[in-house]
């Protein structure tokens, strides 16, 4: 991890460990907390809960809340059900045990990222937006199921003849889009996740038999 990295940590593990003694003072529960924030910087703001736990966002991800009319400090309340580029400490997702040492960057939702993280480098993302986004969906439901199309795209030998696409219905497992993906393909899901391959395949035939 480099040094201004070691540094955005370290802001951020102190500012934890002050919100601690702040709850423990007050009698709060562990669990009591003043939300989390995206900001530009972990300088101390006066216009936010002592308790609150902030998160870095580069210039990029501001310029795209900003066309939101979403100005810092941004609650992340106000942007639930999106996805995020973060860089997060190795030790948090359990790669190292020493906190500081290394990061790894993962595609993280609102809700985890709420928990995890100190620099979102890009984002917000739908859902489904693109592969990195639907590939950290999918992995996030191992062995459920989903009614969903893959599609491939045919290349043709002649460099400027048309493309061929073929796509195939049907109820896939979490790692099935995953390896469809991986392969080239592209998916477009209908529903899910759900428990069995035959609940997936009940919505499809549900869908498929209600018209447009």
């Amino acid at each position: 991890m480099d040094k201004q990295r070691q540094e955005q940590w370290r802001a951020q593990q102190a500012s934890y460990e002050v919100n601690k003694v702040i709850r423990d003072i007050a009698g709060l529960s562990p669990n009591a907390e003043g939300g989390t924030y995206l900001v530009s910087d972990f300088s101390r703001r006066d216009d936010l809960p002592v308790t609150a736990s902030l998160r870095r966002m580069s210039n990029n991800v501001a310029k795209k809340l900003a066309e939101m009319g979403l100005k810092q400090p941004i609650s992340l309340q106000l942007v639930q059900n999106r996805w995020w580029k973060v860089a997060v400490d190795a030790a948090e997702v359990g790669l190292v045990s020493e906190y500081g040492n290394a990061c790894v960057i993962r595609i993280l939702s609102t809700n985890v990222l709420m928990q995890q993280g100190f620099e979102v480098q890009d984002g917000p993302f739908i859902a489904w937006e693109n592969q990195e986004v639907s590939k950290a969906i999918l992995n996030s439901y191992p062995g459920r199921f989903w009614d969903a199309r893959t599609i491939q795209v045919q290349k043709q030998t002649d460099e400027q003849g048309p493309l061929h696409f073929s796509g195939e219905d049907n109820g896939y497992s979490s790692e099935d889009l995953v390896i469809a993906l991986d392969q080239g393909d592209s998916i477009h899901v209908f529903s899910g996740p759900y428990e069995s391959e035959d609940d997936a395949r009940y919505a499809l035939d549900v869908r498929l038999k209600v018209p447009d």
